[in-house]
């Protein structure tokens, strides 16, 4: 997966202890399960995974080339869903 993040939100990522990797599961579980939601005003798409213990939330949007991440982020917690 080509991920495209600029310089001030990797640094986030890495003031967070939040690896690329980890954004890139979650992109890709959002994108081949079809769990996301769109923000229809700037057409972002935000979708979150649980990995381990923490949930890790992406907004990003498609490009030509793949992805383009506008803000991660993890919490420790879990999502009942019904």
């Amino acid at each position: 997966m080509k991920l495209f993040i600029n310089p001030e939100l990797k640094e986030k990522l890495n003031n967070d202890r939040i690896l690329e990797t980890e954004i890139e599961e979650v992109i890709e579980y959002c994108e081949m399960e079809g769990r996301k939601i769109v923000n229809e005003e700037n057409n972002h798409f935000t979708g979150h995974l649980k990995i381990g213990n923490m949930t890790y939330w992406a907004e990003y949007g498609i490009c030509e080339d793949g992805y383009e991440l506008f803000n991660a982020y993890a919490h420790r917690m879990s999502i009942g869903e019904v």
